[in-house]
């Protein structure tokens, strides 16, 4: 289990509870610059591919 994720999880929850509206919710994520899953991968996928251009293997090459 990822506790960074399960506590932010956790938040969203507490706060939709106590009546904040879905947008004030994503407001509050966005100004504390919590990444939404979606920016997650693309940023993983990003350094992925960083780490084989640095290792010299062009981003396309098949693995087997």
């Amino acid at each position: 289990m990822d506790e960074y994720a399960a506590g932010i999880v956790k938040e969203i929850f507490e706060w939709k509870i106590s009546g904040m509206a879905v947008s004030a919710i994503a407001d509050r994520l966005n100004q504390n610059g919590i990444l939404s899953p979606e920016s997650i991968k693309i940023l993983w996928a990003r350094n992925i591919k960083a780490a084989f251009l640095v290792q010299g293997i062009p981003s396309g090459a098949a693995h087997l």
